[in-house]
């Protein structure tokens, strides 16, 4: 429903205000899609991100929404990866890699994407339209975005964003959004109707963006915690950018790496998911 969608981003934005106090001093606009969090069992965070990125599509193009079991889902992609010989445990280590299982498994329409991250339009407009994004990065103890060469390589699903509101579009923005809630300084974008109209002005709605990608944030989700987790997007930029090769201390016989390694699979790239016929 809108109000639990609504109470986890409630949750996620008082938690980013709390910790950084000077960013409550501004007007934001907020999008975000609802997904029911799933909790990995072993390194199987590409394969959760894929599921909870499926419970998104299968929402946004039925009627009813799917009444799946997380667990089965989550066994039965990984026993797909093993069949194609592009998983031994549940990682997966390449772009390509997990394009291909969204095709096999669910025949998705992935659109693997490079330094996508970059362009704030590209990633609302996806967004916007139902398509979740996977991102690989590298996870810090609190599972935010870090900077570690890919030694400790995540899959996170992109489900929304949170940007400050510019003069001059604010009164735009009035049309399509809704008040989060009265302590917090932030519209929301709830239905349908105005997420259709929030994309047909996004492009002039953009050129009044600060390039600072630090003042955007992403709403994400993981399988390491059942919180919706909103970051900066210049942090996640970073973290996607650094994924270079595997831990050291990991065995690199008891995975599937890519040819090229973590450098060729799973940097400054992105995996976008969208339905059939898109």
């Amino acid at each position: 429903s809108i109000n639990n969608m609504a109470t986890d981003v409630k949750g996620a934005v008082r938690m980013l205000f709390d910790r950084f106090p000077s960013l409550s001093g501004r007007r934001y606009i907020a999008f975000n899609m609802r997904v029911r969090s799933q909790i990995q069992q072993g390194p199987t965070c590409g394969l959760v991100a894929l599921s909870m990125a499926t419970s998104v599509i299968w929402q946004a193009s039925t009627t009813s929404s799917r009444d799946a079991d997380d667990v089965n889902d989550v066994t039965s992609l990984l026993h797909k990866a093993q069949e194609l010989q592009i998983s031994r445990q549940g990682e997966v280590f390449s772009v390509d890699y997990m394009a291909r299982l969204a095709i096999e498994f669910y025949r998705w329409h992935p659109d693997i994407r490079e330094d996508m991250l970059m362009n704030p339009e590209e990633v609302m407009t996806c967004l916007l339209q139902n398509w979740p994004l996977l991102v690989p990065y590298d996870k810090d103890k609190n599972n935010e975005p870090c900077l570690s060469n890919g030694h400790s390589a995540h899959w996170a699903l992109i489900t929304g964003f949170m940007i400050p509101l510019q003069q001059g579009i604010d009164q735009l923005s009035r049309e399509f959004t809704h008040s989060l809630d009265e302590s917090l300084p932030v519209q929301c974008i709830q239905s349908s109707d105005e997420q259709a109209q929030c994309l047909s002005v996004l492009s002039k709605w953009v050129s009044h963006y600060p390039s600072d990608l630090s003042q955007i944030h992403l709403f994400a989700r993981h399988g390491r915690s059942r919180h919706l987790a909103l970051w900066p997007l210049d942090q996640l930029v970073n973290s996607n950018r650094n994924l270079c090769e595997l831990d050291p201390n990991k065995k690199p016989e008891d995975f599937v790496i890519p040819l090229g390694g973590l450098s060729e699979g799973l940097r400054s790239k992105i995996v976008v998911i969208k339905p059939a016929g898109c």
